[in-house]
């Protein structure tokens, strides 16, 4: 597969994980498994070593959105359903750093 046919796919499915969290957001099983989905496909189309980058983004990017709710006060979701968070949350994040780790590595090829 090109580096380009394999962009495409990631762009496409990074798009998809953001109108799926738009569209079903209230709908946490729903989401959370379109975004598995999501998420399977763009470490496949990879690498299967980005699982590593998936499982950081799945912790470190709703921990630091904890911190900045419950510390900060800075925002808050209309529907949290664990320390004022949705549950779909992680798996967009872990979504989010493939998207930005396969756009890294695509860009240096």
């Amino acid at each position: 597969m090109s580096n380009l046919h394999k962009m495409f796919i990631n762009v496409t499915l990074g798009f998809a994980s953001i109108f799926a969290t738009a569209f079903l957001w209230r709908e946490p099983i729903y989401l959370i498994t379109l975004l598995l989905i999501f998420g399977s496909l763009m470490v496949y189309v990879e690498d299967k070593r980005t699982v590593l980058i998936y499982i950081i983004g799945f912790i470190l990017g709703p921990l630091v959105e904890i911190i900045v709710i419950n510390i900060g006060g800075a925002w808050n979701y209309s529907e949290p359903h664990a320390l004022g968070i949705p549950l779909w949350l992680p798996f967009l994040w872990g979504n989010a750093s493939l998207f930005i780790n396969n756009i890294n590595s695509f860009t240096k090829k």
